[in-house]
C-alpha cells in the first residue's frame, strides 16, 4: 500500500510565494507613485515660477513701453537706466538716473538689480496697485489658464498668505513673492493623489492581473494534487 504524498509543504510554499509577490508589487507601485509625485512637484514648481516671471515681465515691458516709470520724488521725470558692460553688484540712484556698476570677479548678472528697481518703481504707482485687475494672484491664475490648452491645470488654484509658511492640504509649489502685495503665493493641486493614481493605473492593473494569474496557477496546481491523491487512494 502506497502512502499519500504530503502536500502541506507545497501549500506553504505557494502561500509564501504569493506573500512575497504581493510585497514586491507593493514596493514597485510605491516607487512608481513617488516618481509620479516628484515629477508633478517639479512640474508645478516650474509652472508657478515661469508664470510669475512671465506676468512680471509683461507688466514691466508694457509699462516701460508706455513710459509710466517715474522717479520716487515729487517730480515726474522719467528714470533713465544705464548698465555697464560688466556684471553688476551695486547701483546708485539720483533724481533722474539709475546707474548700475560692475565689479570684477563677481557675476550675479545685472538683470536682477534692474528687475528689483523696476518692480519697486511699478509698486510705487498707487493707481496701478489699487486696481483689482492688477492683483498678482489673479494675473498669474489667468496666465496659467490661458497657457493650459489641455486642461491639465483646471483643478489647480493659487493661495496667498502673509508671514510664516502655512500648512495646506494638497501638493503645493515653492512659494513665490508677490512683488506688489508683500505676500507669498503658491500654486496648489488639492487632487494630486487622484491624478497620480490615474497616472499609475496601468501599473496597478498589471499588478492585479499578475496576482490573479499566479493565484489561479497555484490553485490549479493544488487542485490537481488533491485529485491525484484521491486517485492514488482509490487505486490502493
Amino acid at each position: 500500500m502506497r502512502s499519500n504524498p504530503d502536500i502541506s509543504l507545497a501549500r506553504f510554499l505557494m502561500i509564501v510565494s504569493m506573500v512575497l509577490l504581493g510585497i514586491l508589487q507593493y514596493l514597485w507601485l510605491h516607487n512608481e507613485y513617488m516618481n509620479k509625485y516628484r515629477d508633478m512637484e517639479t512640474k508645478i514648481n516650474h509652472v508657478m515660477f515661469s508664470s510669475v516671471r512671465d506676468v512680471e515681465d509683461s507688466l514691466l515691458f508694457s509699462n516701460l513701453a508706455n513710459n509710466e516709470f517715474t522717479t520716487m520724488g515729487d517730480s515726474d521725470r522719467t528714470i533713465r537706466i544705464t548698465i555697464n558692460a560688466d556684471d553688476s553688484v551695486t547701483f546708485q540712484r539720483t533724481a533722474d538716473e539709475v546707474k548700475i556698476f560692475g565689479k570684477e570677479g563677481h557675476h550675479p548678472g545685472p538683470h536682477r538689480e534692474m528687475r528689483g528697481i523696476l518692480l519697486r518703481q511699478l509698486k510705487s504707482d498707487t493707481s496701478f496697485c489699487a486696481s483689482p485687475e492688477h492683483s498678482m494672484s489673479k494675473m498669474v491664475t489667468r496666465h496659467i489658464r490661458l497657457a493650459d490648452s489641455t486642461g491639465e491645470y483646471a483643478g489647480y488654484h493659487l493661495i496667498s498668505w502673509l508671514g510664516e509658511d502655512t500648512m495646506v492640504r494638497g501638493l503645493m509649489s515653492r512659494p513665490q513673492i508677490d512683488a506688489f502685495g508683500e505676500k507669498k503665493i503658491a500654486l496648489i493641486n488639492p487632487n494630486y493623489k487622484a491624478d497620480i493614481f490615474r497616472g499609475i493605473l496601468p501599473h496597478i492593473s498589471f499588478a492585479l492581473f499578475l496576482m490573479v494569474m499566479v493565484g489561479a496557477a497555484f490553485y490549479y496546481i493544488g487542485k490537481n494534487l488533491r485529485k491525484q491523491m484521491q486517485l492514488n487512494a482509490l487505486r490502493d
